[in-house]
């Protein structure tokens, strides 16, 4: 059996998220390859005025685009666009179990 590599992106604007999904085998070649879009909710002049709503029109487009592609997605590469974006590294830690006692 063959292993393959899959290849996830997203493209997040104002007006619209598209995803594409890509399977591509060890010699380079595109084995298969999905797309699907869908509007973005919680974006208004370039700014993400509802995280929620914009994470539940992320969710929608992950969860169409791995169905009609059949693999799980497990990493995404994601392009934000707009006007007036700006972008600041940052690390954070959140714990996030019913203890609170893990990271």
């Amino acid at each position: 059996m063959q292993r393959h590599s899959v290849y996830c992106a997203l493209d997040i604007t104002g007006s619209k998220i598209a995803g594409v999904c890509a399977v591509v085998n060890r010699a380079g070649e595109i084995v298969d390859i999905s797309c699907h879009s869908g509007p973005s909710s919680g974006i208004r002049n370039s700014r993400i005025n509802e995280l929620g709503t914009l994470a539940e029109s992320i969710a929608v487009v992950l969860k169409k685009l791995s169905s009609t592609s059949g693999n799980k997605i497990k990493s995404v590469y994601v392009s934000i666009q707009g006007q007036d974006v700006k972008a600041a590294h940052s690390i954070g830690i959140i714990p996030i179990s019913e203890g609170a006692n893990k990271i």
